[in-house]
């Protein structure tokens, strides 16, 4: 049994299943991963969860024979999008100064803003709109988000705006 974090269920359940797999003779290890960014339900989601449960994982499959080499390299994941830099195009909380977006799209921003760094938030030029929070690719996240609905860009990451003209 591979406990992936120990939020996810409370930890006297998880432990109860443990010992019970344990009792019935199951060749069983615990593992506890921890805390990851504020949902560990990201974990599998996100590339920077890959390390932290890569190896126990790649050991587990292994044990049951099975493959656990890239078998398609050419598949991989593209880079990681940098961290724009600020610019001047207008205060964070100026709502009114994003273009674009419509009142749902403003209302979503104050979500943005009301959440947790990092965070990040996009926009196109046909209305779309994305954010996302928590995560240590937020800017990336948010993007894709918005990709769903247009062409997007970033317009805010963490507490700076970055859309407009670079400083």
């Amino acid at each position: 049994m591979l406990q992936i974090a120990k939020f996810l269920l409370p930890p006297q359940l998880w432990r109860a299943m443990y010992e019970g797999y344990r009792a019935g003779g199951s060749n069983t290890r615990l593992v506890v991963l921890g805390q990851f960014g504020s949902d560990a339900h990201a974990l599998f989601s996100r590339r920077k969860g890959k390390s932290i449960w890569g190896s126990e994982t790649s050991v587990f499959l292994a044990q049951l024979g099975l493959p656990v080499q890239i078998q398609f390299p050419q598949y991989s994941l593209p880079p990681l999008l940098p961290r724009p830099a600020k610019t001047t195009f207008a205060a964070l909380a100026e709502m009114e100064a994003i273009p674009f977006i419509g009142q749902t799209g403003r209302g979503a921003y104050q979500k943005f803003l009301n959440s947790p760094l990092p965070r990040a938030f996009a926009i196109g030029s046909n209305g779309a709109w994305g954010w996302a929070a928590g995560g240590e690719e937020a800017w990336d996240q948010a993007v894709e988000n918005c990709s769903q609905y247009g062409k997007c860009t970033l317009y805010a990451v963490d507490n700076d705006v970055v859309w407009g003209e670079k400083k």
